[in-house]
């Protein structure tokens, strides 16, 4: 009895045996399949050897991506500096976050809070960090805590008496090579930095300062996927990426159909000539004359555009086709507004084409504001109170909640306070029906809804004596 062959362990070789993949007609005379060879080709997508999809005859197996192009600083700041889109995609986001700014939820401690945040102007403080930080993809804000420690020592908050500045830094200025990691594996704050080394230009002149992470308060921007990379630079593995760098392609795609639009309508309409003679003017090497009579046309055209032409010359004058040129640019723009999450609205201020007004793409994005305050601003922010709350002696946390970005239009007004005028209308009528049955005592419900100063009690007046009894 023969033993039954048996599959050998490990996956099988790709696509070494075509006809495992692919059934073909035999009566079909196919020699190119025969000496096609597909085994680049991966067996778990469409494959037509007929046709040629899926094959090495498919152009489209070819396409691979390249290497991404990272962005220096320079760069980076030169977009920021010179493309008006880039510069709106950089700060868009801070200043929306900011924009309504917060409240302090503890009203008891909400006056002396907000005096101490009006002063050190921390709400432009934020949002000068968070345009830095997506821009050059960190940022620290430098707190200038007087507690009688320098700067390259921890806080000391038993001690801290006030504020006397908020600084911001971009991650240009940081000196990572010379900053002081974290490198305990067991700390809890392992791979942070423990101090920072600023180098700040002023006249000419370069400050360095060691400054604690205490006293700092730090922004950073989503973090690169791989560490690996060859083209990731230390300063982006620590801080993160700029929001410049997913863009950059899309942005570029953009600005270079607006600058061929430009060189479009600069040769929008153009003219030509129909000389006689031409070809024997040419072929007796006389461009010289062919240049005169040029010139001489050019010099006979009126303002008018009138040409003074001889009599079997001819002169047509062509335009170039702006078709769906609109429609081509809309399309970018649709593109980069997706690259850079913000609505057209936003980043084009025109709102988009079509049936949809953008208000459903406004409330999207005001989603990904709240993300962004919850997680880039409310933990700066939250230190930032407590250093504040221990300058004031006050006990537990400062809460705050962020305001809403959404503004309500008229007509959503009006719809609210119809709801509440019928919600207060049916809780009167349920209130009234239990008075009337005796379950509640009038004088309690108007002490509940606070109405004591609206409701009396009434008693009888001009009460007649009852007649005497005979």
């Amino acid at each position: 009895m023969t033993e039954p062959t048996k599959r050998p362990r490990g996956r099988p070789p790709k696509n070494k045996d075509t006809s495992s993949q692919v059934k073909v007609d035999s009566t079909v005379a196919s020699p190119e399949v025969k000496s096609e060879s597909i085994s680049h080709i991966d067996a778990s997508q469409w494959i037509n050897v007929l046709s040629g999809l899926g094959t090495s005859r498919d152009k489209t197996v070819y396409t691979t991506f390249g290497s991404a192009r990272i962005l220096d600083p320079v760069e980076l700041t030169q977009l920021y500096l010179a493309e008006g889109l880039a510069y709106r995609i950089v700060r868009a986001l801070p200043e929306d976050a900011t924009r309504e700014w917060i409240y302090i939820t503890d009203k008891s401690h909400e006056d002396i809070i907000m005096d101490d945040m009006l002063r050190l102007q921390v709400e432009d403080m934020f949002t000068e960090a968070g345009s830095s930080a997506r821009l050059q993809g960190g940022s620290i804000i430098i707190m200038g805590i007087m507690d009688g420690r320098k700067m390259d020592q921890p806080v000391n908050e038993s001690a801290i008496r006030d504020i006397a500045y908020l600084r911001v830094v971009d991650s240009s200025c940081i000196d990572i090579s010379a900053s002081v990691f974290d490198e305990n594996m067991e700390s809890p704050t392992f791979g942070k930095l423990l101090k920072y080394k600023v180098r700040q230009t002023l006249n000419n002149k370069t400050y360095d300062t060691m400054i604690h992470y205490s006293r700092v308060l730090e922004f950073k921007s989503p973090p690169v996927p791989s560490q690996i990379y060859s083209g990731v630079t230390q300063n982006m593995k620590y801080w993160g990426m700029p929001v410049l760098q997913s863009v950059y392609n899309t942005l570029s795609a953009h600005g270079s159909i607006l600058q061929n639009v430009s060189n479009i309508l600069y040769e929008f309409n153009s003219g030509t000539y129909k000389l006689t003679n031409l070809g024997q003017l040419l072929a007796a090497g006389n461009e010289s004359l062919l240049y005169k009579r040029m010139q001489a046309i050019q010099a006979g055209t009126s303002t008018l555009n009138a040409r003074i032409l001889d009599k079997d010359e001819v002169y047509q004058k062509d335009y170039t086709s702006l078709a769906s040129l609109d429609q081509l640019i809309g399309v970018y723009m649709l593109e980069l507004c997706a690259v850079a999450n913000m609505p057209m609205v936003r980043l084009f201020g025109k709102s988009p084409s079509g049936f949809s007004s953008g208000e459903y793409d406004v409330k999207n994005y005001y989603d990904s504001v709240e993300v962004y305050q919850r997680n880039r601003v409310a933990p700066a922010l939250r230190y930032l109170l407590k250093i504040l709350a221990l300058k004031h002696k006050i006990k537990g946390r400062i809460g705050f909640e962020f305001n809403s970005l959404y503004q309500l239009n008229e007509t959503e007004k009006v719809e609210i306070k119809k709801i509440e005028a019928e919600a207060l209308f049916y809780e009167a009528q349920a209130y009234e029906k239990y008075m009337e049955n005796g379950v509640r005592d009038p004088a309690a419900v108007a002490k509940e809804k606070g109405w004591e100063d609206e409701y009396v009690d009434i008693e009888p007046t001009n009460v007649t004596d009852p007649p005497p009894s005979t």
